[in-house]
């Protein structure tokens, strides 16, 4: 009988724990969820190619079969024009 209260006080403290913990992951990855930016291009838009030849050069993604059929109606121009 003794051992009730203290099982309960064991749950609850461990559901607040378990509430706070989620709390702060959410607000976690909200907070780091603006530190990235996502768009949405069409492949056969001129933005697109440019936005591809662009990340190439700084070298945020490397050369795949994706991005090469984007360059194929491309000459090979640098990036900024």
């Amino acid at each position: 009988m003794i051992l009730t209260p203290i099982v309960l006080v064991a749950l609850a403290t461990a559901g607040l724990i378990y509430v706070c913990y989620i709390g702060l992951v959410h607000f976690y990855y909200k907070w780091l969820a603006k530190f990235y930016c996502n768009i949405t291009l069409k492949n056969n838009d001129e933005v697109y190619k440019w936005v591809v030849d662009f990340i190439q050069y700084k070298k945020f993604i490397k050369n795949n079969e994706s991005t090469l059929r984007a360059k194929v109606k491309v000459e090979q121009e640098e990036w900024w024009k």
